[in-house]
């Protein structure tokens, strides 16, 4: 039977034969002071039983110079002057020898935990597709802020310590409607590498919403486990792919769901995420709202505030935070700018 004590042995001894489980790929585009911070996470892990592999996708030479200077020890490969995103992917993940392995991004911080937290998962569950874990939202600065669906600074909510997933339509709910209490974000999954062969994103089907069927698509090869542990700090910036993300994106991914599950997901969900995502992309565009938009959200707006708790919760922070507005009375501090901020359809960055 295995226990907590049997699998730290074992990883005391990995650790001294300097085997490796697993590999960590730091995906990095033009943003060398966030990398360096990534960076230095990832070697002040508690466990040495993995490789780090720095996959440098920038359209300028500084990291490169920082690493040759500051990490001449550690793997470093560059596509200088950049390659498409979705080839990065593809080789990264065709090159990974490990058995399991995670592509982490460049602005995002790991916590000492992570690593071996992970490989004990997929010790425990070996047939598990891939593991993901809870996280932390911050700002550039490295503020929490606290997010609009669970209502604190962590990226989900749950009451389980861990939370499986064999199905896809109850996976992508998480993505889509608040009350079942938001998703783990794209950079704190690791993959069982044999199980996912031959699976590849595809900004295809979603543009830069390509994460989370990538990861429906990868339930087809085995479970995925969110641990609920905030083993991943997300930093929430102007330079994510996510502040650029548009109507054509997170339209595409409503099309996807409607094809892909029909009546399996009640169309009040796709709703929630629909006036959620137009919200924020009227926001972005700060001017005159549409007619055909400003009559969607009037006809969706009391059938939401009907039917999700999470939502009732989000317009109460959003009429609050009007009002400290108004009165110029500062927030509180690290809370989102956004009480409707978007719900984290993981990839922040395609990078």
């Amino acid at each position: 039977m295995f226990t907590t004590h049997s699998f730290n042995e074992s990883l005391s001894i990995i650790d001294e034969t300097n085997m490796k489980l697993l590999t960590v790929v730091l995906l990095c585009h033009n943003r060398p002071r966030f990398a360096v911070e990534a960076i230095k996470s990832i070697l002040n892990q508690s466990t040495c039983a993995f490789d780090i592999v720095i996959s440098d996708n920038s359209s300028n030479k500084q990291l490169q110079e920082i690493v040759n200077i500051d990490f001449p020890s550690l793997q470093y490969k560059s596509w200088f002057p950049g390659i498409p995103a979705i080839e990065h992917f593809r080789k990264v993940i065709s090159s990974v020898v490990t058995p399991y392995f995670v592509m982490f991004h460049d602005d995002d911080v790991m916590e000492p935990e992570y690593v071996e937290t992970i490989i004990k998962q997929f010790s425990v569950t070996p047939h598990a597709a891939a593991v993901g874990t809870n996280g932390i939202m911050i700002n550039s600065h490295g503020t929490r802020i606290k997010r609009g669906v669970t209502g604190n600074t962590h990226v989900f909510a749950a009451s389980d310590k861990n939370i499986f997933f064999y199905d896809k339509h109850k996976f992508v709910l998480q993505y889509l409607a608040g009350d079942f209490g938001g998703a783990a974000n794209f950079s704190s999954y690791a993959y069982n590498t044999e199980l996912i062969k031959g699976i590849y994103p595809d900004l295809s089907k979603c543009r830069y919403y390509f994460d989370t069927i990538f990861l429906s698509q990868i339930l087809d090869r085995g479970p995925i486990v969110w641990v609920n542990e905030p083993l991943v700090r997300m930093r929430n910036h102007d330079t994510t792919i996510s502040s650029s993300c548009g109507v054509l994106d997170y339209k595409s991914f409503i099309a996807f769901v409607s094809s892909e599950f029909g009546n399996r997901i009640k169309q009040i969900y796709i709703d929630e995420y629909h006036f959620t995502n137009l919200y924020v992309a009227l926001e972005k565009r700060g001017r005159g709202i549409p007619y055909p938009a400003l009559k969607f959200l009037i006809y969706v707006f009391p059938k939401l505030v009907v039917s999700s708790w999470t939502f009732r919760r989000r317009v109460l922070n959003k009429l609050i935070q009007l009002v400290y507005s108004r009165l110029r009375i500062p927030s509180f501090h690290g809370n989102s700018p956004n009480g409707f901020i978007q719900p984290s359809l993981s990839s922040k960055d395609s990078k």
